[in-house]
């Protein structure tokens, strides 16, 4: 009985270190425009999303998890990491349990208040927004780099988010 198994490479995936790293310079690029924008003062967190975003792509898409299963942990690393960075926001002295409450709290009013026409203040939304698309514009393209050796399927929707950001900052020259 052999007690050490030696991994396999699969011949259906992919994995290029210098496409990777490049791939991660790509979204710090990214990233780094939108925090240039300053249209929120938490957008500096984004760095932290979109490169985990890419590593987790890479990382599932090389797996042998079926496209569900991969959808499925997709979601939850994503609403872990943006629930854990939108929650930093806090001192460190509050319990979790209570930046949880009050970052739900704050989320239902600024959502109601968003259906219902009002004008909405508060920047959580936009925060949830910009935290989810990088993280999913991130995971996109490291799972189509892997699974399918197609670094541009992934970087061409961040180049249109990173032009249309462009577009759309009024201090831009």
């Amino acid at each position: 009985m052999k007690i050490f198994r030696t991994i396999k490479l699969r011949q259906d995936r992919y994995f290029d270190l210098v496409s990777a790293l490049l791939l991660v310079v790509a979204f710090w690029a990214v990233s780094n425009r939108l925090i240039s924008t300053e249209w929120s003062g938490q957008l500096f967190r984004v760095h932290l999303l979109a490169f985990c975003g890419v590593l987790a792509g890479m990382a599932l898409g090389y797996s042998r998890f079926s496209r569900g299963t991969i959808l499925f942990f997709s979601f939850a690393y994503g609403l872990f990491l943006i629930t854990l960075q939108l929650g930093n926001n806090y001192s460190g002295y509050i319990l979790w349990s209570e930046r949880l409450y009050h970052l739900l709290g704050q989320f239902s009013v600024t959502f109601t208040r968003f259906i219902s026409g009002q004008q909405v203040s508060d920047l959580i939304l936009f925060n949830i927004f910009m935290f989810g698309l990088m993280w999913s514009l991130g995971l996109f393209a490291g799972y189509f780099l892997t699974r399918k050796h197609n670094v541009w399927a992934g970087l061409l929707p961040a180049g249109v988010f990173m032009i249309t950001i462009q577009n759309f900052d009024m201090d831009a020259p």
